[in-house]
């Protein structure tokens, strides 16, 4: 028997929403380059993290003209501690090719910005609609756990199959006249409403048409396995020469593009930290050094990994490589350098074992 449908549960959704909507400083905005801000930092991380982040970079980089002025350290650092630096990156990149080869017009179809760097899928749908109010599905992991279910779906969510299905048949879900406001209302729903372990169906809006509460199996779905997260040794090096410090900055490409970093790599399987930050400074920065002071681990975890730094001081002789990318940084202003999150941490250790002399 198939379950009972509200008459329009788009617009039951939005209506619920709407009073339970937090006043987040991006809501509310129909300006492209603001959504598309707010859209790249709310990837993969949380809405009360971004917003003081959102609200220093609109002050700093108000438009797509501003963003593309400015130069990469300063987008690097005003994206310092948001991680995947790719985001600012791509960010960087788009502004400039827009300004320069589109005299700073932003796209208004969701084909227009996925020709963008960085703009998948779901970021092009969700700007869209969320700025031109454009009738669209925006598709990420919240949305698919609420289409999936309401709509009564099986097997994996990940697959090219299910996301045009879901694109097609999610429409139900998308209001005609406020599609600007479905989108949060979704991912509302999903965190409050319709979560991973004990949805509350009792207090869902649109419950009455939930083919899986119909059948009892809103848990089950979607039908994924949970990836499992590898963790890592990493051995870093401060390389001190009275008060200034060795840093190096990463390529424009992979994970921590563009950052400034301390010296260090990997610990191999069998390889002792120790020897592991000497083995890297020979590889990376052709240099001798030998370990003076070894400071407290610092632990970070990340989406897919977590990592455990091995931070150690240094000492070496020789001329250290200097240039654009490498160079021996004022301690004072170390933290001015954009650098991975982590590093705050472990600049925190060396500074105050410094104020008390700990050894």
């Amino acid at each position: 028997m198939k379950p009972r449908r509200e008459p329009d549960p788009a617009r039951a959704l939005v209506r619920w929403w709407r009073p339970r909507a937090r006043p987040f400083p991006w809501h509310g905005t129909r300006d492209p380059y603001a959504v598309w801000v707010s859209e790249i930092m709310l990837q993969q991380t949380t809405v009360d993290v971004v917003a003081p982040y959102y609200e220093r970079w609109m002050c700093a980089l108000p438009d797509v003209h501003a963003l593309a002025k400015a130069t990469r350290d300063r987008v690097m650092r005003l994206w310092e501690g948001l991680g995947y630096y790719r985001r600012a990156v791509n960010l960087h990149r788009a502004a400039q090719f827009v300004v320069t080869e589109n005299a700073g017009a932003l796209p208004s179809t969701e084909d227009g910005w996925r020709a963008l760097p960085g703009i998948g899928a779901y970021t092009a749908a969700a700007i869209t609609a969320i700025a031109f109010n454009r009738r669209t599905v925006a598709i990420d992991g919240l949305t698919r756990r609420v289409l999936f279910r309401y709509l009564g779906m099986r097997g994996s969510a990940s697959t090219a199959k299910a996301e045009r299905a879901m694109r097609a048949r999610g429409l139900v879900l998308i209001s005609k006249t406020h599609a600007r406001d479905s989108v949060p209302a979704i991912m509302h729903l999903a965190r409050e409403v319709c979560r991973i372990k004990e949805p509350r169906c009792g207090i869902c809006p649109i419950a009455e048409g939930c083919e899986a509460r119909i059948v009892g199996t809103p848990e089950r779905l979607p039908e994924e396995k949970k990836p499992t997260r590898d963790t890592i040794d990493v051995a870093v090096g401060l390389w001190i020469r009275g008060d200034r410090v060795y840093l190096q900055k990463r390529s424009e490409d992979g994970m921590f593009a563009g950052l400034w970093e301390l010296p260090g790599g990997k610990v191999e399987h069998g390889e002792k930290p120790e020897r592991a930050v000497v083995r890297e400074f020979q590889e990376e920065v052709g240099r001798k050094v030998r370990i003076v002071e070894t400071l407290p681990t610092v632990r970070h975890s990340y989406t897919r990994f977590a990592v455990t730094l091995h931070p150690f001081v240094v000492s070496g002789r020789g001329r250290a490589p200097n240039g654009n990318d490498r160079r021996f940084v004022p301690l004072g202003r170390v933290r001015r350098y954009a650098q991975p999150a982590a590093n705050a941490r472990i600049w925190s250790h060396f500074f105050e074992r410094r104020r008390t002399g700990k050894e």
